[in-house]
């Protein structure tokens, strides 16, 4: 980012700007959990997380992902702080849910990235609601 010098014949100085990271996952990596009405935390499970958790404690993050409830109508915003980094929950549907998460996200894609590919089948309606949901996350980003 370029500024303008204060005073007149100086030229203009560059001003650093804080580095953050932008992670974009299919989950947060703290999920709510419903119990009896009330909002239940925990940190969510997988490799992901782990990897990720000393980036989160020590540099300026914003984390893009659901929360782990139903967001149906609600647009993606801040939703908390963990471990020093920002959360910011992309929402879904229960159909959304299922679909991209439960079955794109984790009956295929994991799968394969993970070299298991012999009884992998996709389909064409969860394929049109992941790219729905990956342009809901580019507009969160964006």
């Amino acid at each position: 980012m370029i500024a303008q010098s204060q005073r007149p014949g100086k030229p203009a100085t560059v001003q650093p700007r804080a580095a953050c990271m932008f992670i974009a996952s299919n989950r947060l990596p703290l999920t709510a959990v419903r119990d009896a009405g009330v909002l239940r935390f925990r940190r969510s499970n997988g490799g992901l997380v782990a990897g990720l958790l000393q980036v989160a404690r020590n540099w300026p993050v914003r984390w893009y992902g659901w929360n782990g409830v139903n967001g149906e109508g609600e647009t993606a915003q801040y939703w908390r702080r963990w471990e020093g980094a920002s959360l910011i929950a992309v929402p879904m549907s229960d159909a959304e849910i299922q679909s991209f998460y439960h079955q794109y996200c984790n009956c295929l894609l994991w799968p394969v990235l993970h070299g298991f590919t012999e009884n992998v089948v996709p389909a064409d309606h969860e394929w049109r609601v992941y790219a729905t949901m990956n342009a809901r996350y580019a507009d969160a980003i964006l």
